[in-house]
């Protein structure tokens, strides 16, 4: 595997991605970044692999002196050389533009894999969301009616309570027929169940 970095500078002009971009795509687990002298470099295999291009090696040239006669006569007349230089530039300019294409279309399908990806998302915690609302509907409804048996309930304990004081047994009924002790008169009073 090629171990060669680039910075970060150098990786924008490559692939034609501004800083932002790039960031997302470390951030998304697309690319590893390196830290030197506070600067972030990029593994060129990976922006290779990620955006289908070729990184062009830096090549040093040595720069040729030209004596002030020579530029002359190529400014005057053109040579072999300065035309196939010129041929050879525009071949140059042609297949960058074609590269910078290809490297587009690359990141439009993977920003489309991105949305569609977003997309699958939204539904997904939408359908959740959605179910919980209704468990939580159910879950209110259940409340409620236990809620209302409850009351219905203690309304009943209530009367029975009620209904056992006013019954009299043998003994109480002996107990006031002999004078011992005073007949209730809590018969006449009602209790109001309604509440």
């Amino acid at each position: 595997m090629d171990s060669s970095k680039i910075s970060l500078d150098d990786a924008m002009n490559v692939t034609g991605l501004s800083r932002s971009t790039l960031e997302r795509f470390s951030e998304a687990g697309y690319l590893s970044t390196t830290e030197i002298n506070n600067g972030l470099f990029y593994l060129v295999s990976e922006l290779e692999s990620t955006f289908a291009i070729k990184v062009p090696i830096k090549e040093k040239k040595e720069v040729q002196k030209r004596t002030p006669q020579k530029v002359e006569r190529n400014i005057e007349t053109p040579t072999e050389d300065s035309k196939s230089e010129t041929t050879q530039i525009e071949v140059e300019k042609i297949e960058s533009q074609s590269n910078n294409n290809f490297k587009l279309s690359k990141v439009i399908e993977m920003q489309e894999s991105i949305l569609i990806i977003k997309d699958s998302q939204i539904s997904d915690l939408k359908e959740q969301n959605k179910w919980l609302q209704e468990r939580v509907e159910k879950l209110e409804d259940k409340a409620e009616k236990d809620q209302l048996l409850l009351l219905s309930e203690s309304r009943t304990v209530a009367r029975l309570i009620e209904l056992q004081r006013e019954r009299k047994g043998p003994f109480k009924l002996a107990l006031e027929w002999m004078g011992l002790r005073e007949e209730d008169k809590s018969k006449d009073k009602t209790i109001d169940m309604d509440m």
